[in-house]
This record gives structure tokens, sequence and C-alpha cells, in this order.
């Protein structure tokens, strides 16, 4: 574990290396631990952190662990977590330190044949949620929670964001999407024609989800974003693109 500049960094491998005598003097025994960042990196077993951690953080990142390790050490929900999981699986989805966030995302490297990673994603009750795939499509979770969403409803506000870094993959999810809701084909209108317009599926609860289609540069590289914007049905429902 090396503090530095307000980062925690703990690595399962080669935590041994890392805590130094006045590492742990430093942040054992302390009532609370405050971070802006915290990261930890193949935890699989409560035994590769051997400290007592009373962790307060903004945003944690969570690489590879089990999430069931790690959380005994957070004693307060942070702002933003990220989950990039080893195994995606219905108790990590369903992880009361993913639920208490305010911002969730999940970073899937998994290949092109998988269709579902994330059970239960639909019942996530997070305002903003993140999805970034590194290939494939994947569209099994998003159709899932998008018609969960239309049958129970879904707090208005919420943002759910798709990142691709492949124009290939964000170009075919969004034939996928509009062939799983081709019922709504007069709202879509030119989705696979032009980038440029919102579409709407109207959801329980008087309202709707709005979808937006968007282009991110990010230094030299482009992210392409599918945006869903729950909005009220009679909202235009703006997208303020400095909040993804």
């Amino acid at each position: 574990m090396t503090p530095y500049n307000n980062l925690v960094s703990i690595e399962g491998r080669s935590l041994d290396i890392h805590i130094s005598k006045f590492t742990r003097r430093y942040l054992e025994g302390r009532p609370h631990i405050h971070a802006h960042m915290v990261t930890f990196y193949q935890i699989n077993s409560a035994e590769k952190i051997p400290l007592k951690l009373n962790l307060i953080v903004n945003e944690l990142s969570l690489d590879f662990c089990n999430l069931e390790h790690v959380a005994p050490f957070i004693k307060s929900p942070p702002t933003d977590l990220i989950v990039v999981p080893s195994t995606v699986n219905h108790a990590t989805v369903n992880h009361e330190l993913v639920h208490s966030a305010k911002n969730v995302r999940f970073e899937i490297y998994y290949g092109k044949k998988t269709i579902s990673l994330l059970p239960a994603i639909e019942k996530l009750p997070n305002k903003r949620i993140s999805l970034k795939y590194t290939d494939g499509l994947h569209v099994g979770d998003t159709v899932r929670m998008m018609r969960h969403w239309m049958e129970h409803g879904k707090e208005i506000g919420t943002i759910c964001t798709l990142s691709y870094s492949n124009q290939d993959n964000f170009i075919g999810m969004l034939r996928a999407l509009y062939m799983q809701f081709n019922e709504f084909r007069n709202n879509w209108k030119g989705v696979i024609e032009r980038f440029s317009s919102t579409y709407t599926i109207p959801i329980e609860g008087d309202a709707k989800i709005q979808m937006y289609e968007l282009k991110k540069t990010l230094g030299r590289r482009i992210q392409f974003l599918i945006v869903l914007k729950v909005v009220a049905m009679s909202d235009e429902g703006k997208l303020d693109v400095k909040l993804l």
C-alpha cells in the first residue's frame, strides 16, 4: 500500500512489498482515512489486505476484485465507483457498495460472443450508470434494463451511458436497439442514417427514455456514446454533455 498525493493503491500480487513500517504506522489504527481516490487491484481474499482500514473516499476503483473482501474497509458510500470485474455475477451487481454509489461504472473486458454480462443490471437503483465495453455489443444487458424501465418505471433524471471505442460496435448497437424496440419505429426515424437526433421510448410513470448518440474526443481517441436519459413525458429532454 503506497499513499501518494492523496492516492492509495493496493495491489494483491505485491502487497507485502508495499507494506512498510511507516505505511503501517501511518494508516493502521486511524479512526478514518480520507482520500480522494482509492484503487484496489486483484484483491480476491481478505488475507490480501493485512491492515485494518477505515476508508472514506470520493472515488473508488475495484480492478479484478471480489467486492465481498473489499467492502468492509469502505466506511461510507463513494461518490464514484468504478468496477473492472474479473467475473460478473448476480452478487456483484446487487452488492450494497454498488447500489450506494452516486455514480457507478462497469468497465467490461470480455469478448464479442458474450451477449449478456451483467445479471440484474436492470435493478440497479443508481441514477448515474456507465457501461464501458472494449469489444462486442452485449445487447442483452441494455435491452433487459430498458424493458424493465418500461414495465416498472425509473427515477426521472437517471442517465445511463454506453461507451464504445469501436465505431462498428457503436453502430451495431444502434441497429440492435432499433430492431429490439421496433414497435417505437415512428419515434426512431433516421436512427441509422444520421447521428444527430434523439429518439424516445415511453416507460411506466408518465416518463420516457430519451436516447442520444454522441462522439466524444479524448486526446487522440474518439469515444462513441449512446446515452439513455429518463425524463418526464412532457420534457424535451435536453442533454448537458458536460455531465458525461
